[in-house]
């Protein structure tokens, strides 16, 4: 078989400038081409900076129906799954390697998976930065990934800040003051024994360098470096005077979900609120101020700029990431099963009233993590996806803006404190006093 005639690279006579994002722009050395629709210059740039993914089964490019299985796969790639270079390694069978910081490697009898034998495609950095000049989609690949991995054991989303939003002095002086909130737990040792605090992992290198350090490295963790002093220590040119790097790094239980998250985000172009959503969900920076409750003051507001003001994203744990839609349900139907009835049987004509009056006074705030469950569970019955959080809303408006106020019944019955969240201060007063 020539896995050339199906593999859409190899016949195209594009010049690799040709061949790059959406919007016809290089990127800059060292960055990626995705670049932030909010920005029509280099000055802020989202992008995904590595890719680790396991598949059920081994790899062999000697192995005919293995050629077949993952001739999808290499033709995304927008490679030749017999051009490679073969890597030494104890650890691993046909560890290979296709383009610069490209791998394909599968296990042996001591590192397969507990269903067998496996398969994994890393992409560092670099093979980032290769994949999208050969001109390769990220929708079309993650989505891809999306169908046919077994987990996902790391996928990092970096913002670069190349307009000097914030500093790095900026940032240290938020830290120094305990002016943030995060949940990221980050390991140390100290005097030989291991210690966990949130107090991040600061590290000051030569050039003016610095690296900033939130988590481990088992779940979740955020980096934030000056990346021009990495450059310069390199010997690599730097053509931006302000170049801070935000990186999301998001392993094994919560890839899956960042993967589910990020495809959507290309696919309903707001890539850029998504990662920016990811990283806020990591660490919030909080604005100085005499409340000693950290997490109760407003967001620094560079900290919303530089992040697009996006909402905070939680991804969640892979295992429960198809089923948690569904229990919540289950869950409602057992917990409220009996409130419901009672409900519609003290007033049979205003039940509808009831259920639409509560869904339409929390529309505003379902979120992107709502839009999420709801679309893992609809994928799972076949059906397809609402492709923004908007078009989500407008359905929920159409079917519900007509109860988005509670009838004399309702008013009788719900507490006054519910009423006062919807209703003017005049309207509660003439209804209750």
């Amino acid at each position: 078989m020539n896995y050339a005639d199906n593999n859409s690279f190899f016949n195209d006579k594009s010049s690799p400038e040709e061949r790059t994002s959406a919007d016809g722009l290089l990127a800059a050395p060292g960055m990626s081409n995705t670049r932030c629709e909010c920005s029509g210059s280099q000055s802020l740039n989202v992008f995904i900076d590595y890719l680790y993914v396991r598949f059920h089964g081994g790899f062999s490019p000697f192995n005919e129906e293995d050629l077949q299985r993952f001739a999808p796969l290499f033709g995304l790639l927008k490679i030749n799954p017999q051009f490679y270079t073969e890597q030494k390694s104890r650890s691993w069978k046909n560890f290979l390697q296709y383009d610069t910081g490209t791998f394909f490697k599968s296990s042996t009898d001591y590192n397969e998976s507990k269903d067998g034998p496996c398969c994994y495609l890393e992409l560092k950095g670099e093979g980032c930065r290769s994949f999208e000049l050969r001109g390769g989609s990220w929708p079309d690949l993650l989505s891809w990934i999306l169908d046919h991995t077994n987990h996902v054991n790391r996928i990092d989303v970096a913002l670069d800040d190349m307009a000097g939003i914030i500093t790095m002095n900026q940032i240290l002086d938020r830290i120094h003051k305990g002016a943030y909130s995060t949940r990221l737990r980050t390991w140390k040792v100290v005097n030989g024994s291991n210690v966990f605090d949130e107090v991040p992992n600061i590290v000051q290198s030569k050039n003016d360098g610095c690296s900033i350090t939130f988590g481990g490295r088992q779940t979740k963790q955020l980096q934030i470096y000056n990346k021009a002093a990495e450059r310069m220590a390199k010997n690599y040119a730097v053509e931006h005077g302000s170049w801070i790097r935000y990186e999301g790094r998001f392993m094994h239980e919560v890839g899956y979900d960042v993967l589910n998250q990020v495809v959507a985000g290309f696919y309903t172009s707001n890539i850029s609120s998504v990662v920016a959503g990811l990283i806020k969900g990591l660490v919030e920076f909080k604005e100085h101020g005499a409340n000693t409750f950290v997490r109760q003051r407003d967001n620094w507001h560079l900290w919303e700029k530089l992040l697009l003001s996006a909402e905070k994203i939680v991804p969640q744990k892979q295992s429960s990431v198809e089923s948690n839609l569904a229990k919540k349900q289950s869950w409602l139907s057992i917990a409220s099963g009996r409130i419901l009835a009672k409900a519609y049987l003290a007033n049979p004509d205003e039940f509808d009233n009831y259920i639409g009056f509560s869904v339409a006074n929390k529309i505003e705030e379902f979120n992107f993590v709502d839009l999420a469950e709801v679309n893992n569970l609809r994928i799972i019955q076949n059906m397809p996806i609402y492709e923004t959080l908007e078009d989500a809303r407008v359905i929920l408006q159409k079917r519900f803006q007509a109860y988005a106020y509670p009838t004399d019944y309702l008013k009788s019955v719900l507490k006054k404190e519910t009423m006062k969240e919807f209703l003017d201060q005049e309207e509660v007063g003439d209804d209750y006093d």
